[in-house]
């Protein structure tokens, strides 16, 4: 055995154990700290890449829960809860078209609906949909389409923030939950599973009797979006083309990827997501980079007279700066796997408390990764140039 750890060492270290290693371990204290510091940046770059990411996939909820090739919104769409109503008519004149199979309108508004236990009332988006020609593709309703037919009877979405209160349990118990949405009764007969937004806490699932109920003064033949299914054999993106010159510009013709691209550009470029997230990014790395360039830059004032010696007898600057960046490596390959185990628990809380899709990835992972390198590498740069200005002859 100790054979074969030799012969491993041996592998790894030809020259024996490294400089760059054994000048980081002499001080342990200290390259404890540094390890910490490298654990902590790693940790923060990791949670709140995640995060950026775990938003994104957030905000396309309801478009990943819609069925249908094309979507039909307004042409002032500017994100999904935010869009401007169009007529009903221009639905139907996309269905004239001999490519387009069948259409399905969806109105969306919000509402106040009430805690059926605290009876307290909380913001709820509701959609309104055509019984017969439901846009979304949820298990629950295929098995009772008919609740889509009574103007009392509701989904709720299970994934729904918790203050809507605990209709998921109630509806095991009891098999139907009473509450009020809009000053209106409702009749919660099942859930859907979507998700909160960024914008909407929960949902509500109706058929458009149950919807106009609620909202009696949302004129019947404007919809906030049309979903289209084109017939078999038929290319989306050349249907669209033709349903962009034939109908009046007062709408938009969007594929369902390019309409789920389009509500992630909205929050990365018009909101400020992109940079609360990204900018504590930079905040971590630079802290990181702060903490191991003042380890990096004691350890080589602790061995000036040493390195002065070498400078004196003719290493080149190459072989200093080949050896602070190897220690600079070394603090990244030591702290990297900490500060990766630590995110789990982040990671995991977000998840619990306040539903985000966060998860590990390995573009997550890689991304951090090469920005702690980089942080590693720059601090270690850093610290040569107290070494770099060190003339041998000052130092003795």
């Amino acid at each position: 055995m100790t054979r074969m750890l030799r012969s491993i060492l041996h592998l790894v270290c030809p020259l024996g154990i490294p400089l760059a290693w054994l000048q980081l371990i002499g001080e342990k204290k200290r390259f404890l700290t540094a390890l910490a510091g490298v654990a902590v940046a790693v940790t923060l770059m990791m949670y709140q890449l995640g995060t950026y990411f775990a938003v994104l996939t957030k905000v396309v909820f309801p478009h990943k829960a819609l069925q249908g090739d094309l979507a039909l919104t307004s042409k002032d769409y500017s994100n999904f809860y935010c869009n401007a109503a169009f007529s009903l008519r221009r639905l139907y004149q996309a269905q004239g078209l001999a490519e387009v199979d069948s259409v399905a309108p969806l109105y969306i508004d919000y509402t106040w609906m009430r805690n059926p236990v605290t009876l307290e009332s909380k913001r709820i988006f509701v959609f309104g949909v055509d019984p017969s020609q439901n846009p979304f593709h949820f298990p629950e309703v295929s098995r009772h389409p008919e609740w889509l037919q009574i103007d009392e009877d509701a989904f709720f979405d299970a994934l729904s923030l918790p203050e809507f209160g605990p209709i998921g349990a109630m509806l095991e118990s009891q098999g139907e939950v009473l509450t009020e949405a809009g000053g209106m009764r409702l009749k919660i007969q099942d859930v859907i599973h979507l998700g909160p937004t960024i914008t909407a806490a929960g949902h509500l699932l109706v058929g458009e009797r149950a919807f106009f109920r609620v909202f009696p003064q949302h004129p019947p033949h404007m919809i906030s979006l049309g979903m289209i299914h084109v017939k078999p054999g038929a290319d989306p993106s050349a249907v669209a083309r033709q349903l962009e010159k034939a109908l009046p510009p007062d709408v938009r013709v969007w594929t369902r990827e390019g309409l789920i691209r389009e509500e992630q550009s909205y929050w990365k470029e018009r909101s400020p997501i992109a940079f609360i997230f990204l900018g504590s990014m930079l905040v971590a790395m630079v802290v990181g980079a702060v903490i191991v360039y003042q380890i990096l830059y004691a350890d080589v004032s602790d061995h000036l007279r040493e390195y002065a010696t070498l400078k004196a007898i003719g290493l080149p600057d190459r072989y200093f700066s080949g050896l602070v960046v190897q220690e600079a490596l070394i603090l990244l390959a030591a702290g990297f796997s900490p500060g990766l185990g630590l995110t789990a628990f982040p990671y995991h809380l977000t998840r619990v408390k306040a539903k985000l899709p966060i998860y590990m990835s390995f573009n997550i992972v890689a991304t951090v990764f090469v920005l702690s390198l980089l942080m590693c590498v720059t601090a270690g740069m850093l610290a040569l140039r107290r070494l770099r200005s060190a003339d041998p002859a000052d130092v003795f």
